[in-house]
């Protein structure tokens, strides 16, 4: 879907099918970087801008800053290979809890949401299902030092914060459940973190709030400082 968002339907770029993932990557991060450029045209430096078009131009800058590192670290990250074709697997990438259809006795009866799935590497498929995605939370959260209301009900925040809690108490969970039934898929998983966070960096590179980290990983990355640790780590404060 991304390659066909908003005007980018209309540009003449590479779409696939990608017979390895850096050229999956590269093109991705081409599709943003023309959104920068587009940005960057509409409001030239040293125009007079409004509050809304400086805003524009400063989130582009930035944006474009990212990309040029991202591909300064293709190389590094997803070095060629003298394979023909790298292997990808048919993935669902929204195994959120609204897509998935249980019965009343918790029974699995459908999975839903598939009209925009892709035949993915091993690296982007071998990796944790939406539903268990979140921040980690450690200690259990303490109903009694969250808000109620009037009957006595704990507010949403302790209940986002309860499934944080559940959450990273699953995760372990599922990653044993999948070493027992398919023991190949987690020495992907484990191998992977490096690609899996190129690919969250890429994803993310037009966020502003998540800028600071993105920028911080891939500094890290190309001063080849592993202490830094994952990406996903870093943006999630683990």
């Amino acid at each position: 879907m991304p390659f066909f968002w908003g005007d980018r339907i209309n540009l003449d770029m590479d779409r696939g099918p990608f017979r390895h993932s850096r050229d999956w990557i590269a093109a991705r991060l081409q599709f943003a970087e023309s959104d920068c450029l587009a940005v960057l045209r509409k409001y030239p430096e040293g125009a007079e801008l409004d509050r809304d078009a400086e805003a524009d131009r400063e989130d582009a800058t930035r944006t474009a800053s990212i990309i040029t590192k991202l591909h300064q670290l293709i190389d590094l990250v997803f070095p060629e290979t003298a394979m023909a074709e790298e292997t990808t697997v048919l993935s669902h990438t929204d195994l959120s809890r609204s897509n998935i259809l249980v019965d009343n006795a918790g029974n699995l009866t459908g999975v839903v949401d598939w009209e925009c799935i892709s035949a993915l590497p091993l690296w982007k498929a071998c990796s944790y299902p939406s539903f268990l995605e979140g921040r980690p939370r450690r200690d259990k959260p303490d109903a009694t030092r969250y808000a109620h209301d009037l009957d006595q009900i704990p507010s949403r925040l302790y209940l986002e914060h309860l499934l944080e809690y559940e959450l990273t108490l699953l995760r372990p969970l599922f990653l044993e459940e999948m070493e027992r039934v398919e023991p190949r898929w987690i020495t992907v998983f484990n191998a992977s973190q490096l690609q899996r966070d190129f690919d969250l960096a890429v994803e993310d590179c037009d966020s502003e709030f998540l800028a600071r980290d993105i920028l911080r990983w891939a500094d890290g990355i190309a001063g080849g400082i592993g202490s830094l640790g994952s990406l996903r780590e870093m943006i999630d404060g683990a």
